[in-house]
């Protein structure tokens, strides 16, 4: 404990006369300290999609599926295959990618051919 109150003491003593130093040791402390943290991955599981609109829906009190399925959100996906067939994507692409989006689970719709 005498250790750490003498280290304390003297990182106070240095502060006034020599900042920079006493702001370098004080990030190296933080840094070290933090470090650990900082180098863990998040810890979360993937959840299926379903599981994940119902829980939000119970958590906000609101049907989650009802916003999902909002006139916006088509307009949304409209722009999309338009900007496709601008860059000369073919239909057969476009619902290639769009089967790809939504097997990735970024697309809660059903893909109908008119």
């Amino acid at each position: 404990m005498r250790s750490k109150i003498a280290k304390l003491s003297n990182l106070f003593e240095i502060m006034s006369t020599q900042p920079r130093e006493f702001y370098g040791r004080v990030v190296t402390m933080v840094e070290s300290r933090i470090d650990p943290y900082l180098r863990k991955a998040p810890r979360y599981e993937p959840v299926e999609w379903r599981a994940l609109v119902d829980r939000l829906s119970e958590c906000l009190g609101v049907n989650v599926e009802d916003t999902l399925r909002e006139d916006e959100l088509k307009q949304v996906e409209d722009e999309v295959v338009r900007g496709l067939r601008g860059v000369g994507v073919s239909a057969r692409d476009i619902i290639s990618i769009l089967q790809a989006i939504k097997t990735a689970g970024a697309l809660n719709a059903d893909l109908e051919m008119q």
